[in-house]
This record gives C-alpha cells, structure tokens and sequence, in this order.
C-alpha cells in the first residue's frame, strides 16, 4: 500500500507526509505541554516546526531539481521514517538546525556539476556547513565534502581552494559581532560545543539504538553496492578518480554515522 501512494510524485504524498509531520510532532510536544504558558517556549516551538517542514521542501526541492530519483515520492517517505526513528530531535533545536544548513550547502554541492557559478556555490557550501557547526560543531566535517567536489568538478582552478577559509572567515566575523551584541562568550561558547564523546548511551532509548542498528547497516549495504556503480561507471576515467568516487561514498557514510 505505501508503494502504491509513494511510487508517483502527487499533491496526495505532499500533504500525507506534512499532516503525519503535524500529527506526530504535537504528540510529542503534548507529553511536556509546560510550553503553552511561555510565549518564548511557545514560539521556539513553532520556529522548530517551520525548521522541520523548512528541511522537508528543501529535500523534495534537491531531489526533483538534481533528478537524484525518478518521478516518485520515496525521498520524502524516507525523511518522515527517519524522523519517526528518533523522535527525541522534535526538542533538539540545534541539531534542526544544522540539518536545515547542512541541507542548504549539499544543494549547492549537488548543482556544482552544472559547473555555473561554481566559486559562489563552494563559497555558499562552505558557508552553510560553517553556520551549522556553530549549533551543531561536528557538522564541520561536512566540509571534507566540498573538497572532494572541488575535486571533481573545479579542482584546475586554484582559487576555488581558497574560498571555503573564505567562508569561515566571513562567519567568524558575523558570530563574534554577534556574540559582542549578545554578550556572548565566543570562546566558551565553542569549548562547549566542540566536544568529542564517544558514549554507546546518546541515544534515549532501545527502539532509537536498534533504528540506528538497522540503519547503519542498510546503509552499509547501500555505500558498498553504491560505491561499486559509481566505479564500474568511471571506467574512462584514470585510476585516481576511481579512487575519489570509492572516497566519496565512504565519507558520505562516515560523515553521517560518526559526526554528531
């Protein structure tokens, strides 16, 4: 029944997926409904909302705009999955956040193979992965990503190398304006996010660790069988690029099960 609903891209799986968004979001927030007397509790709510269903268009939008699948509605079936495998992030602003900027720099990524305009989409990749890390700090190592696209696509040009210490340069400029306005402690606030924790316990609770179970293994299978294609396919091509493609895929892979 849901590959019938989901194998074509209609208006039905659109509004499916944001009333079950809508739906399970609420029944969330009601478990602790303390946040319906405070107005700012109240429109942090909201704001994480708009967040949510903010990623949701942007992935449909990256999906259909690059032709990453064909015409049906699994991606946004998948992101709704993954949401519901661990609820607990419907009260973890900073990690929807990141993923929103993280989301906002890979759809750049992905159009750099047009290869127009391609300094200002690495300058923009690298800028949203920088934005992210200052509420998610791990999600820096996004950045490795915009390096293998560079070496994909524009690596001939030296400049392009040079425009993501660009980005950081223009973020670290905009946070500590912004940390002297909010009087904010810019060295504290980074010691306190770039923390590395290697603890088996993040997750909250047994059906979140077996989600991430099955998760990193379906995912696995995916890389290996991904990564093979993407080889096969580069026949033309020297053995190095080879090489990228099979780093490509194990980064994407790392990137996504160890940063946190």
């Amino acid at each position: 029944m849901i590959t019938s609903v989901f194998k074509k891209s209609t208006p039905l799986n659109y509004s499916l997926v944001v009333i079950l968004i809508l739906v399970f979001f609420f029944m969330f927030q009601i478990k602790d409904p303390s946040w319906v007397t405070s107005y700012f509790l109240a429109f942090q709510k909201v704001s994480l909302l708009c967040f949510i269903l903010a990623s949701f268009f942007m992935i449909n939008f990256i999906v259909k705009k690059n032709g990453l699948s064909k015409d049906n509605g699994y991606s946004i079936l998948f992101y709704l999955l993954f949401i519901l495998f661990f609820p607990t992030i419907f009260n973890n602003s900073n990690v929807i956040y990141a993923n929103f900027f993280i989301l906002l720099a890979l759809r750049r990524l992905i159009s750099l193979q047009s290869l127009k305009a391609s300094k200002e989409k690495i300058f923009d990749a690298a800028f949203w992965i920088f934005v992210a890390s200052l509420f998610q700090f791990w999600s820096i190592l996004f950045i490795i990503l915009v390096y293998i696209s560079i070496i994909f696509h524009v690596s001939r040009d030296y400049r392009n190398w040079v425009l993501p210490f660009i980005a950081l340069l223009a973020v670290t400029i905009l946070f500590y304006m912004t940390s002297l306005i909010l009087n904010i402690d810019a060295i504290a606030f980074i010691q306190e996010k770039a923390v590395i924790d290697f603890r088996i316990d993040y997750f909250k609770n047994n059906y979140e660790n077996a989600s991430t179970f099955n998760l990193h293994r379906c995912s696995v299978i995916f890389c290996y069988f991904d990564a093979n294609d993407a080889i096969k396919q580069a026949s033309n091509c020297t053995f190095f690029v080879q090489e990228s493609c099979s780093l490509f895929f194990y980064s994407r892979f790392c990137l996504y099960h160890f940063a946190k």
